[in-house]
């Protein structure tokens, strides 16, 4: 339905048990536009996974991470090009609209605010945001830089392609207006539990470099309090390794905020409820002070 039409629909599949490759074999054969792969070794299961090895098999000029569940405008391609083609950019920013799957009622956007003056500092700070599926990519400007996905994390992978889209100074044309719509269903990977841990991979970092990416104060601070919920959260979810690992990294980082008598407190109670399946509430008394 794309405005544009010189394109291609690489579909990756991860593995699926159903008859995806059936059903792609239709479209296929009325459209040698889409192309169907299978993800191999030694690109790992998940998204990020997919879309590296997806970008492997890629032969455009141009690239747009989209998510099987979500929906493109009709005219999101054209648009895309349009805007890269006026000035020196290396990417397309636009708002993502979210829609209930059931209801098919419009909900609110990814984030009000697309860009600003401190990009790196409000980005991590949601003070602005843009959903996977929104940017159109330059490929040189991918290669260039030799950004790809991390394929360790679960979840926030977009999330931290972003933030180092932004460290490594890639420029946004802006188009504000809905060009991409994100299906609101229970399946999603954002409600996976080992969204905490793969978040803490991306804390851990942002707070071992705060310098050399000069995270302002207030980033840094919100950085600090979001590690205490994830090492509750973790425990919460019982993953007392993960939780105990980020504990230490962080006491290594700030033995103020995370003194040895938290960590010590949040394991036993961490401890207790993974053998007992009791105490959950006893993570709420052990509090965040910076």
């Amino acid at each position: 339905m794309q405005s544009y039409a010189n394109w291609e629909c690489l579909i990756i599949d991860d593995g699926s048990t159903d008859n995806t490759s059936e059903i792609v074999k239709t479209y296929i054969e009325k459209d040698n536009r889409f192309r169907y792969f299978r993800r191999t070794v030694p690109y790992k299961k998940g998204p990020s996974g997919c879309r590296n090895f997806g970008l492997f098999k890629s032969e455009g000029e141009f690239i747009n991470w989209f998510d099987s569940d979500d929906l493109m405008q009709p005219s999101k391609l054209e648009k895309d090009l349009k805007a890269l083609m006026k000035g020196n950019y290396d990417f397309t920013i636009s708002q993502t609209l979210f829609f209930n799957n059931d209801t098919k009622r419009e909900m609110e956007f990814w984030n009000e605010c697309l860009y600003s003056q401190d990009p790196v500092n409000d980005f991590i700070l949601k003070k602005i945001g843009w959903s996977t599926n929104a940017p159109l990519w330059k490929r040189k400007s991918l290669e260039n830089v030799e950004l790809n996905f991390n394929e360790d994390l679960i979840g926030p992978d977009d999330y931290d392609y972003h933030i180092k889209a932004l460290l490594k100074k890639l420029k946004p044309a802006i188009i504000d207006e809905v060009l991409v719509k994100n299906r609101v269903h229970p399946n999603r990977i954002e409600y996976d539990n080992g969204k905490s841990y793969s978040r803490s991979i991306i804390v851990s970092e942002l707070l071992e470099n705060k310098d050399e990416f000069e995270l302002s104060d207030e980033c840094v601070l919100c950085q600090y309090k979001l590690s205490f919920y994830l090492v509750k959260n973790m425990y919460r979810n019982k993953k007392l390794r993960e939780a105990m690992a980020f504990s230490k990294k962080l006491f290594s980082l700030n033995k103020h905020i995370f003194t040895k008598t938290k960590i010590i407190k949040l394991y036993s109670i961490g401890l207790f409820y993974k053998i007992t399946n009791r105490g959950y509430s006893w993570f709420d008394k052990v509090k965040y002070n910076n």
